[in-house]
């Protein structure tokens, strides 16, 4: 068992004082002039009137506890050898409590009495032990602002749009350098271009952009990765970043894997901007408003985005085209319960059957041979009363055997309802015959015929 340090006994004891003091008021009430608090433990105090947020788990949640309670102005320090609680703690003899510390232990210290009391040596701003520690580690880097020329302009709304428009500043400066004597002396020369911008232009103003992008959200991180240093806390904690052609890339785990290496290590988008929402509703409209999952993986195959999922289901939700496309849904107004169901009849008048099944059982208590058999309920629609009889198959003549059986018990129900299965139909289809041949006249008046006949 863990041992409790002497100052945290002198808070438990501080908290079981305020508890006490507090049910002491609540009897008698407004007859308190002031409050009084000892404690001769001068890291108890320390604790008591310092913030709960300050200490540790332990101090923390008994200070809580103790301050709403008492006024941490009414807690006072007092020595050891004035507390008389230190009689009981210490120990002392028989003797000694009945002789020259019986007034000491009744009435407590002298400044009680003679209302001298002594004066506070609390040092507020000692530092005592049980202290919260907090590390923090701060990544400082020289960075000199940029404008965020994406964000700035509210019509870059398009990413077709911005991207031939960064392009376009691309193809100037390139044509720039071409006309600049200045690159002509040093060897370098641009071919001028003119004309529709190449899939190579519009990859390198998508590049453009998306740099523009992490330099304006994340200008601390790129500058300590330049330096060749490794980010080993914060948000960049478990990303591994690196720096490939000017732009952040995200290492996975991907790199045995047999694909190019823009899958194996994504560009890095800061969810934070603006334009990242654009890139999302862009791959949206350019596979026929798909749905969540499939932007997810497009956007998946080349960029990497925290908190995904979430900002891609927003774009898609505030897509008007998919909102007027997306169907209604119908909601299906409950159908009204039969007759036979909400009015009052004997028992097994309306009467629903169905069979369950099948079961194996024995022929016999003493037979080993096991074969099927079916469960074949009646139910009542008005009382729910429920009839069982056992029926060897399924078949239309097993089917009718249990309805004799069963009419002879119940008697005959006024209406039978049941499911569209092959027995049921075939023993309908029979009954309904038998019932034709019985209500034929012929066959109601064949047997007077044959009687006079033989006559």
């Amino acid at each position: 068992m863990k041992e409790i340090t002497l100052p945290r006994l002198e808070l438990q004891g501080a908290l079981l004082l305020a508890k006490l003091a507090q049910k002491v008021k609540a009897v008698i009430k407004d007859r308190l002039n002031a409050e009084f608090y000892w404690c001769d433990s001068q890291i108890a105090l320390t604790w008591i009137r310092g913030p709960p947020t300050k200490w540790k788990v332990f101090i923390s949640n008994r200070t809580q506890q103790i301050q709403p309670l008492t006024d941490v102005k009414d807690w006072y320090y007092v020595k050891s050898a004035s507390n008389p609680a230190d009689l009981v703690s210490r120990g002392i003899t028989i003797g000694q409590l009945v002789g020259n510390k019986k007034t000491f232990w009744i009435n407590g210290p002298e400044f009680l009495v003679e209302g001298d009391y002594p004066q506070d040596q609390i040092d507020e701003n000692r530092k005592a032990p049980e202290e919260k520690v907090k590390s923090v580690s701060v990544a400082t880097a020289n960075v000199t602002p940029i404008d965020d020329y994406i964000a700035k302009f509210k019509y870059h709304n398009s990413f077709k749009k911005t991207r031939r428009h960064f392009a376009l500043v691309k193809r100037i400066i390139e044509n720039w350098k071409a006309k600049s004597p200045t690159w002509k002396r040093r060897g370098i020369s641009n071919k001028y271009l003119s004309g529709a911008f190449t899939p190579q232009e519009l990859n390198e103003g998508t590049k453009l952009i998306i740099q523009i992008m992490q330099q304006q959200e994340y200008p601390t991180e790129l500058a300590v990765i330049q330096r060749g240093e490794t980010i080993n806390k914060g948000q960049f904690e478990h990303l591994n970043p690196t720096m490939q052609n000017g732009l952040l890339h995200v290492t996975g785990r991907l790199s045995l894997a047999e694909l190019p290496l823009t899958h194996k290590t994504p560009i890095l988008i800061p969810k934070s901007h603006p334009f990242a929402k654009v890139i999302i509703r862009y791959i949206h409209e350019r596979n026929f408003h798909c749905g969540l999952e499939l932007v997810m993986s497009e956007f998946r195959w080349t960029y990497w985005m925290r908190n995904l999922r979430k900002v891609a289901e927003g774009v898609i939700n505030k897509c008007v085209k998919c909102a007027r496309a997306r169907p209604r849904r119908l909601q299906q107004h409950m159908g009204q319960l039969p007759r036979a169901r909400v009015n009052p009849s004997s028992a097994f008048t309306h009467t629903g059957v169905d069979l369950c099944g099948p079961f194996e059982v024995l022929l016999n208590y003493r037979s080993k041979t096991k074969t099927t058999a079916y469960a074949c309920i009646f139910i009542c629609f008005s009382t729910k009363a429920v009839h069982i009889e056992v029926v060897e198959n399924q078949s239309s003549g097993a089917f009718i055997s249990a309805l004799l059986r069963f009419t002879s018990v119940r008697g005959t129900p006024d209406t039978i309802y049941s499911d569209n299965g092959r027995n049921f139909v075939g023993a309908c289809r029979e009954l309904s015959e038998l019932r034709k041949v019985y209500n034929n006249q012929a066959t109601m008046t064949f047997p007077r015929r044959a009687f006079q006949t033989s006559l």
